[in-house]
């Protein structure tokens, strides 16, 4: 569940099934480079709008904002409220949770502006606050009376489900029909290549036999030249036999001679490579048993450190509950052993915490690590804060829990994987 997320049985349609206009559509929700929901930040460094998606939870709790802003009026107050919690709930809260004010803003000119014009093209007077004139209301009331009358029974069977269900359902229809149509569109495509192909073989086929047929007859030609030169050679030949003969064999054993005073020089060859590679072998060998001999050391000093800083921590962890300590934030901040290397409040970041609990938990047992994660995962869970310290108004304190708390659950349901492989 994403940090603003609340369970779906926690909704309920308060606003009934009247719908007076659709913000989905209004508000550009759907993302259409994903097609589906994703943060509404904006990517300065890409330039266009981001693209992380939104988590399941955070998800279903937007749909449902969605579906009670469809039935409030677009012009009452609470509408502005509703869209600063929606921006809450789709942006990442990674990266654009800052930009909540920008996006509220956006929205609400999208929807003065869409107030000025109806389905059907009128136009309707807006006043300088943005609301529409009286008269203008009551013919869009009775425009909206009508489609509602005329849409009511086509609502059949899809008012049986909640309506955040039945925009999930529509939109994993959507995503379907663009899937085929993309298969659809390499298949074509693949089609087209093949008969490319085929015709481009076929096109070789003939350049081939043509070129071959070229060729026979060259080499017809070619045989009948060289007929005629055998007849008119044989007897040079002839004359010339002898004394190649006996270049031969002078040159068979100038190559005897040569092959073993080549294999000579190899053999000497081999002998000093030998040397040299085992002397470089002896070298290597003194060289990785010191680098060796180092890191063992290393790590058992590295060991005996993080074993002091764990010592450290769950004496401070023990010394802590048994103070009750109650305080301002700062003191608590300072006081607090924090599951980092230097124990500071500051230096908590989602790596620094991650490094802290693989370096202190010396153990490859999936099951220990789980357990003591577990441990760790009850220790920092955000609910204890008061428990353990009474009333803070400190988001910092909130959001460093926050940091080490969702390590450990990331950690502990690595090693419950790994537990169960």
């Amino acid at each position: 569940m994403g940090i603003h997320a609340v369970p779906f049985a926690a909704y309920s349609n308060t606003h009934g099934s009247t719908k007076i206009w659709d913000p989905i559509e209004t508000l550009k929700i759907i993302n259409p480079d994903r097609n589906t929901l994703t943060c509404v930040g904006y990517a300065p460094t890409c330039g266009r709008r981001c693209r992380n998606f939104i988590n399941q939870a955070n998800k279903a709790t937007a749909y449902q904002i969605l579906e009670e802003l469809e039935g409030l009026d677009p012009s009452e107050d609470d509408v502005e409220a509703k869209l600063r919690e929606l921006a809450r709930y789709t942006l990442c809260l990674r990266y654009h949770q800052n930009q909540v004010d920008g996006v509220v803003r956006k929205w609400m000119n999208g929807i003065q502006e869409t107030m000025k014009t109806d389905k059907f093209g009128r136009k309707f007077s807006v006043d300088r606050q943005g609301h529409l004139s009286r008269s203008d209301m009551e013919e869009m009331h009775e425009i909206l009376t009508r489609l509602l009358g005329k849409t009511t029974a086509s609502a059949g069977q899809s008012q049986t489900m909640p309506n955040y269900q039945r925009r999930a359902q529509e939109q994993q229809q959507r995503e379907d029909e663009n899937r085929k149509a993309r298969e659809r569109e390499q298949f074509n495509d693949r089609l087209r290549r093949a008969k490319e192909q085929l015709e481009m073989e076929r096109q070789e086929r003939e350049e081939r036999a043509e070129k071959e047929r070229q060729e026979r007859e060259q080499k017809r030609r070619e045989e009948q030249k060289k007929k005629q030169k055998e007849r008119e050679e044989e007897e040079r030949r002839q004359k010339t036999r002898e004394e190649e003969e006996r270049r031969q064999k002078r040159r068979e054993k100038e190559e005897r001679e040569r092959k073993e005073e080549e294999r000579q020089k190899k053999e000497r060859e081999a002998r000093e490579r030998e040397e040299r590679n085992e002397r470089v072998r002896q070298r290597a060998q003194r060289v990785r048993e010191e680098r060796e001999r180092k890191e063992k050391e290393q790590a058992e000093n590295e060991q005996k450190e993080w074993d002091q800083i764990w010592l450290q921590y769950s004496m401070r962890w023990d010394g802590l509950k048994k103070s009750g300590l109650r305080g301002n934030s700062e003191n608590l901040r300072q006081t607090i052993p924090w599951p980092v290397k230097s124990g500071s409040w500051k230096d908590v970041t989602q790596q620094n915490v991650q490094y802290f609990f693989q370096k202190a938990l010396a153990t490859s047992d999936p099951s220990k690590t789980f357990k003591f994660m577990q441990m760790e995962c009850l220790k920092w869970h955000t609910d204890r804060i008061p428990k353990m310290f009474g009333s803070i108004e400190d988001e910092t304190i909130s959001e460093l829990f926050n940091t080490v708390a969702q390590i450990a659950i990331t950690l502990r349901a690595d090693a419950a994987s790994r537990k169960g492989r």
